[in-house]
């Protein structure tokens, strides 16, 4: 099982690029958001929740970003990580299920394609809480989700995945695995969840 695990986190990029419509685009708009509001400075805190082989984290360093907290529940996609971004102390890496809770403010979290594998909307409210009061006056949360979308959306996205080299028995097989694994919401759900919790300017 490890080194299965190992060899998912090694192929997470090509999973990544053949199954997330402008995966990296979306890394990059990212770092570019929090460049915006918070540009690199030795007091900019960032953490990222589910991290896995460390593509953003090694995107936000070259910006000129210097403390982290990457976390990930699963060891084998940390240990990639910290292979990307070899120069980050042991520390900087967090194995954890849970939100991990910080002796000093966060001034932005980044969640990518992450919580939507917290299953029940409840606990993913509470995570949501728990990243708003982690985070410092003004911080920043970037989030970005798998959404509950219409039959013809889907059936584009279907389209998209074959589009870049997928088989269709490849797409379907795919979307079997993460049924009852990955759980969409609404965006409604998740702008009035963020707003139940006391983040602003929600948008």
């Amino acid at each position: 099982p490890h080194v299965c695990a190992r060899q998912v986190a090694q192929r997470f990029t090509q999973e990544a690029v053949m199954n997330i419509p402008d995966y990296a685009k979306i890394i990059q708009m990212c770092v570019d958001v929090l460049k915006r509001t918070h540009p690199p400075s030795g007091r900019v805190r960032v953490m990222e929740v589910g991290c896995a082989n460390g593509n953003t984290v090694k995107a936000l360093l070259a910006a000129g970003y210097t403390s982290f907290v990457s976390v990930d529940s699963s060891e084998a996609m940390l240990s990639v990580c910290k292979e990307q971004v070899p120069t980050l102390p042991e520390e900087s890496f967090v194995r954890c299920v849970t939100f991990p809770q910080q002796d000093h403010p966060l001034t932005c979290v980044l969640a990518n394609w992450t919580l939507h594998f917290i299953t029940d909307l409840g606990e993913r409210e509470a995570y949501l809480a728990q990243i708003r009061g982690n985070l410092e006056p003004g911080g920043l949360l970037i989030l970005t989700e798998k959404t509950c979308q219409s039959e013809v959306v889907r059936d584009c996205y279907h389209e998209w995945k074959v589009e870049q080299g997928m088989s269709e028995g490849a797409v379907r097989a795919k979307a079997s695995s993460i049924r009852g694994v990955l759980v969409e919401a609404p965006v409604s759900w998740y702008e009035s969840a963020l707003a139940r919790v006391g983040f602003v300017d929600v948008g």
